[in-house]
């Protein structure tokens, strides 16, 4: 009895301090005894909602590719779109430009026709 009795108080005080580790081994022990037909059960339940989640993360997956792929044939096509309105405007500009000064170099032919008429309308009337 004197041998036990020490290791009796120690085992009271630790049990004393953790007294937590026995209650949750009991309630894991209790739960075991009642619930181990069920056991299979839960664990084909988890198994089945697993490859639920798993198909599910497979259609989420291909829908987002899908909408990728949308997406940048969307990109493609504006920048298809973006890229031939780019030339038409260059063209236009350049043709304004070829317009442009193709005007001014008949102003200025005009400017010097109109000119040169005035001269000999002037040196007309000098002459007169």
């Amino acid at each position: 009895m004197f041998l036990i009795k020490p290791y009796l108080k120690k085992a009271y005080v630790w049990v004393k301090n953790h007294w937590y580790v026995p209650i949750g081994a009991l309630l894991a022990l209790v739960t075991w005894f009642f619930y181990r037909q069920k056991s299979v059960a839960i664990v084909d339940n988890l198994k089945q909602t697993r490859e639920h989640h798993k198909k599910e993360i497979e259609v989420i997956n291909s829908i987002h590719e899908e909408q990728i792929a949308e997406r940048d044939k969307a990109v493609d096509s504006f920048l298809d779109k973006e890229e031939k309105l780019e030339i038409e405007n260059r063209k236009k500009i350049e043709d304004s430009i070829d317009e442009y000064t193709q005007r001014k170099e008949e102003i200025k032919k005009k400017e010097i026709h109109d000119i040169a008429e005035e001269l000999l309308r002037f040196s007309k009337e000098r002459k007169k």
